[in-house]
């Protein structure tokens, strides 16, 4: 499969310079994975629309990084950015492609079909459990990575999906969509320092089909 990636956008402060830019350990977990035709998306295309039709993607994975521009005060935002990621959720969309959304890219999913974000405490760079719901009759605790500000709960949370992961104070940590193949975890499966089994098994399933 050919995946479309999402980057981040940094700003340099002493030029200003706006560079596109991706954690490399996501190359490390796409190779785990056996995901290799891996596409970084530039955030100011000047048509996106055209370039993903040429591009001819199978699907996409949208990082995280920078804020939504739409919270409140947001820290490192890109307007580009938010752009570009509602132009590849529309695409997708229409054409039923999978979808992974990985922090902001959650966040993103869950802003295209509506939900709100919520501003959370005690969520940026610590580790902490979560339940993670595998199966109808099947729930694990496992601990996860934490890197955001802004998160969801069951009053924030999009129609169109059902969350399979919460925190200890039911803010939910990931979910799926009711009808296609679109996910989001808050977590961050290419920091980890050893992949995890239910974080390989999503990669698989999105995007083995």
């Amino acid at each position: 499969m050919r995946i479309g990636i999402t980057q981040r956008v940094d700003v340099d402060p002493i030029t200003g310079e706006k560079r596109d830019a991706l954690d490399q350990n996501w190359f490390k977990l796409l190779n785990f994975v056996n995901l290799n035709n891996i596409i970084q998306i530039p955030n100011k295309h000047p048509d996106i629309n055209l370039w993903l039709n040429e591009m001819k993607f199978d699907g996409f994975i949208l990082t995280g990084g920078n804020d939504l521009t739409s919270v409140i005060n947001p820290k490192n935002n890109s307007i580009e950015r938010d752009k570009t990621e509602d132009i590849i959720l529309k695409f997708a969309e229409i054409r039923k492609q999978p979808v992974l959304g990985i922090c902001r890219g959650l966040q993103m999913i869950n802003h295209f079909f509506g939900g709100q974000l919520v501003p959370l405490k005690n969520h940026i760079n610590v580790i902490h459990s979560i339940k993670f719901k595998c199966s109808d009759d099947f729930i694990i605790k496992r601990s996860v990575n934490s890197f955001h500000a802004w998160g969801i709960n069951n009053h924030s949370l999009a129609q169109d999906l059902i969350p399979i992961a919460w925190d200890l104070e039911n803010n939910i940590e990931a979910f799926k969509h009711k009808r296609m193949d679109w996910c989001g975890l808050m977590w961050h499966p290419e920091r980890m320092e050893k992949f995890e089994v239910q974080d390989i098994e999503i990669f698989t399933n999105l995007f083995k089909k």
